[in-house]
């Protein structure tokens, strides 16, 4: 999985992602956080996602902010992190009044998600049109 993260990234750099060389592959830069199934932080059901799938640490699920929705990053969406190796999966979505954020999923390790904390990356996805 690792070799294919790198290859995402060597792909994305090769086609011109900052200047918009592709229509179907997307760039942003966003606010990244971290939340917990727990249920201070989620409603009834903290391991399932708005997409309707259990969250599965395994697959590094993340929630993106409606906007993003918007923008084709929708539930199934591949995702690359600035500065990780996993490939992330859009599982679930975030409340309305969020904006230009992800939240990385982190089971209920508290102390990883607070290690965590609020930072700025950037991320690329591919928008097929489907």
């Amino acid at each position: 999985m690792k070799l294919k993260v790198v290859i995402l990234f060597g792909v994305l750099t090769w086609v011109g992602l900052s200047s918009g060389a592709r229509a179907d592959y997307h760039s942003k830069v966003v606010v990244a956080t971290a939340y917990n199934a727990v249920p201070s932080q989620a409603d009834g059901s903290p391991w399932v996602g708005a997409c309707g799938e259990r969250l599965d640490l395994a697959k590094h699920p993340i929630a993106a902010s409606p906007d993003l929705f918007e923008k084709g990053l929708d539930c199934g969406t591949e995702v690359a992190l600035e500065g990780r190796q996993a490939e992330y999966i859009v599982e679930d979505k975030m409340a309305e009044h969020h904006e230009g954020r992800i939240d990385l999923f982190m089971g209920k390790n508290l102390e990883q998600a607070k290690a965590f904390g609020e930072r700025r990356m950037r991320i690329w996805w591919y928008d097929d049109g489907q």
